[in-house]
């Protein structure tokens, strides 16, 4: 089988899920669905598998991780595949190769988009295993974004995918920095997910222009039915087709501190992307009080990040430890 690779980046509640709906809808194109895999580049140990055994103990580590799951990919499957077709060492782009055409067994896709929303972070390192990928990355509204995380729990953790503030806060800038330096590069697209509720159709021809797909078809296929039973009850909205609504809904979901606290520290993204401010301000003198603090601990650590990245590391893993 013989495709390109494509990586759909994102953060969480950008509205991936629709995207790749929408793109999977092509005979040409297939799209998986979301891993958790330890890759050694999000996290694990570096993919080197030198022969048999090691190629045993990797794919029994993998079949165990509750996303890859959903694959409905076998470890039995894997070893056979890589026995037949491949040769020692194997590395991750072999590896996830294999995995893709277990994955797509039934169609004959020449382009996979890959669901790994945090590949945005390692674009460099991506591109050393996999020369010719490009990327998708996924931008929406961060007071969006953050109200959906506050709304959703981890289908894995089962936490709430977003708590703190100001956590969010910095996480939003980094991806809006890191992806900054990439805005110009032939391989890499940024698509807003506004822009493909307001006007899908101009969105998609410009995506498919990307991936160099002139001829394109329609498929009778449905994404949602691919997402694990256990994942689905994030993705309810998918079901009721584009909801202009969910673009601003934050507006009465988000309380006016918390809409406040985010215009204030993301300030500079918003304008940058296009995001009006709604210039929302706290109901009272105490939640002022909350806000000049909260803001003030955002400025106080991002700037701790970016010149003293060492010191901020280390009184980071300090906390996270007395957290344990």
């Amino acid at each position: 089988m013989n495709f390109e690779i494509c990586f759909l980046t994102y953060m969480a509640r950008s509205g991936s899920t629709l995207l790749a709906r929408e793109l999977d809808q092509y005979a040409q194109i297939g799209v998986t669905i979301e891993d958790a895999l330890p890759d050694g580049i999000l996290h694990g140990e570096k993919v080197y598998i030198g022969n048999r055994e090691e190629l045993e103990k990797y794919t029994k580590k993998i079949t165990r991780c509750i996303k890859f799951k959903g694959w409905g990919v076998s470890q039995k499957q894997i070893i056979h595949k890589i026995d037949n077709d491949y040769t020692y060492p194997v590395f991750l782009s072999d590896f996830f190769k294999a995995i893709y055409e277990l994955y797509f067994h039934t169609s004959t896709p020449e382009i996979i988009i890959h669901k790994k929303g945090r590949y945005y972070l390692k674009v460099d390192e991506i591109r050393k295993n996999f020369p010719t990928v490009k990327f998708l990355h996924l931008v929406r509204d961060p007071r969006a974004v953050y109200n959906s995380q506050k709304k959703s729990t981890d289908s894995v953790t089962k936490k709430p995918m977003a708590s703190n503030i100001v956590a969010f806060c910095l996480n939003y800038r980094k991806m809006h920095e890191v992806i900054n330096k990439y805005k110009k590069r032939d391989y890499f697209k940024r698509i807003y997910y506004e822009d493909i509720v307001d006007n899908k159709v101009d969105v998609i021809r410009d995506i498919l222009k990307f991936l160099e797909l002139s001829n394109t078809s329609k498929l009778l296929s449905d994404y949602y039915d691919k997402i694990p039973e256990n994942q689905r009850y994030l993705h309810e909205n998918l079901t009721r087709g584009l909801l202009t609504s969910r673009k601003t809904s934050w507006k009465e979901e988000l309380s006016s501190l918390e809409i406040s606290i985010l215009e204030n520290c993301l300030r500079r993204e918003m304008r940058e992307d296009g995001y009006a401010l709604s210039k929302r301000n706290p109901e009272n003198i105490f939640q002022y009080m909350r806000m000049i603090l909260l803001i003030s601990v955002f400025f106080l650590k991002y700037y701790a990040s970016k010149f003293f990245p060492a010191i901020y590391l280390k009184l980071k893993q300090i906390r996270n430890k007395s957290i344990e």
